[in-house]
């Protein structure tokens, strides 16, 4: 199976202290993995990393054969990677419909968005506003957004929290329906209870250094 994402000996420090400790990872096609760790372990620390969003102290990480630099290669990383990251917001006075018609723009995206809206279940959200939205149909907006943008890669950082059963199990469905499109998903979470369930492996963070269960 060919591996799409490496990183080797990625140490990454916020003013001297060290979050992430010469840390090694591989991540193949068409895989679903697991990042699980405690608040602060340095979860989203590595996939920012991994994104060219922030720089890091030692170490390589390449993407598809190229080794991608901070601040030089995120045009290359974005047009394999998408993510939903915490934090995130859409401009609140846009209309679900209009997110998702600026976004297959941005994303060139050919097809037809309603195979999304329909097994995201937003269809009766079409016309609100995003301020309007729930948490959970805000995440699943976020998550409608990301595959409007024609990604391999997927990153999801911690899409179960803070939503209800039904719009966790929803999502967990669209998950499962992308691997079996061969789509590589990376999720994020703090609790390996809510997406063991999904994952063909789970890497741990723990003081510093990454820990790899099957």
């Amino acid at each position: 199976m060919e591996t799409i994402i490496s990183v080797s000996g990625l140490t990454k420090a916020y003013n001297n202290n060290v979050v992430l400790d010469n840390v090694s990872l591989s991540l193949k096609r068409g895989k679903v993995y697991g990042i699980i760790g405690k608040n602060g372990s340095g979860k989203s620390t590595l996939i920012q990393c991994v994104l060219g969003l922030i720089p890091w102290e030692k170490g390589t990480i390449s993407m598809f054969g190229k080794e991608i630099k901070y601040n030089v290669d995120r045009k290359y990383i974005f047009s394999y990677c998408s993510a939903v990251l915490q934090d995130v917001n859409l401009p609140k006075k846009l209309k679900v419909s209009e997110c998702l018609k600026l976004f297959s723009v941005l994303g060139e995206y050919k097809g037809n968005y309603n195979s999304i809206v329909e097994m995201l279940e937003l269809k009766e959200q079409l016309n609100k506003k995003y301020e309007e939205l729930s948490y959970g149909q805000k995440q699943k907006l976020l998550l409608a957004t990301a595959l409007l943008q024609k990604a391999q890669i997927l990153f999801l950082d911690e899409p179960t929290n803070g939503i209800d059963e039904n719009s966790r199990n929803q999502i967990f469905q669209f998950i499962k329906q992308l691997k079996k499109e061969n789509m590589t998903i990376v999720i994020i979470s703090h609790r390996k209870e809510d997406i063991s369930c999904l994952c063909d492996e789970v890497v741990e963070i723990d003081n510093k250094k990454l820990t790899f269960n099957a």
